[in-house]
């Protein structure tokens, strides 16, 4: 049995869900490109075959779209998480420096 408070876990199970959400559409990026860098595709950017170019500029740029995406979630659940705590009235200051 879990000691933690409701709002704590639930709180935590979000965050998890995002991670693993996260982690997932990571690998999809990763594996993805990588497959269709095998097909034969005769257009070309810069010189380079159209499906290495788009790996090789594209999976950088959602990389950077993901990490974009958990920290803009994170600190808005943050601070939704730490404002409802503030309003906590069975709370008290010692455990306020806690958070």
């Amino acid at each position: 049995m879990s000691t933690r408070p409701a709002p704590r876990r639930g709180y935590w199970l979000r965050n998890l869900r995002l991670v693993i959400g996260l982690l997932i559409m990571w690998l999809l990026v990763s594996v993805v490109p990588w497959a269709f860098a095998t097909l034969p595709i005769d257009s070309t950017v810069f010189g380079w075959p159209l499906s290495f170019a788009l790996a090789a500029f594209g999976v950088p740029l959602i990389y950077l779209l993901l990490i974009g995406v958990y920290a803009q979630v994170m600190a808005r659940r943050d601070a939704r998480f730490l404002e409802d705590r503030s309003l906590d009235p069975l709370r008290s200051d010692e455990s306020a420096r806690d958070v």
